[in-house]
């Protein structure tokens, strides 16, 4: 399994293209991954991102080394169960890179941690215990 040798910053990325299309990319990629999901293996889920598509060639980014053996061996059953999906006919064949780190980058709204709901009564004895403690001190 080869290193993933893509671009190294977001630069050398906007150099060679502009931001407009990069997002374009990067909008088709995350759709794709959506899209794979489904049709890994329950444990390859959150190890495998897509990381290119050509017509007839997808390139899928391992993040585990353990993995190695099972997805090349699984290839050609992934590539049929795919080949029913749209946007994934045509595929001919799947390479496998490996990432160079070892945990997927998450989407952005996967890092979002949503804040405990505060009760609205709560709040309001609060804000007022805050009013009356700065009115005594001024």
């Amino acid at each position: 399994m080869d290193d993933f040798k893509g671009p190294r910053d977001l630069n050398q990325l906007t150099r060679v293209t502009g931001a407009a299309q990069l997002m374009m990319a990067a909008a088709r990629l995350e759709r794709l991954n959506r899209l794979l999901r489904p049709h890994l293996a329950a444990h390859l889920r959150d190890c495998v991102r897509v990381g290119a598509m050509t017509e007839s060639m997808l390139t899928l980014v391992l993040y585990d080394r353990a993995y190695a053996t099972e997805t090349r061996f699984s290839a050609p059953q992934l590539l049929a169960s795919l080949g029913n999906t749209p946007e994934f006919r045509g595929l001919r064949n799947i390479q496998w890179k490996q990432a160079r780190q070892t945990q997927p980058i998450k989407h952005h709204a996967e890092t979002i941690t949503p804040q405990p709901a505060m009760d609205i009564e709560d709040w309001l004895v609060r804000a007022q215990a805050r009013g009356n403690h700065n009115s005594s001190e001024g």
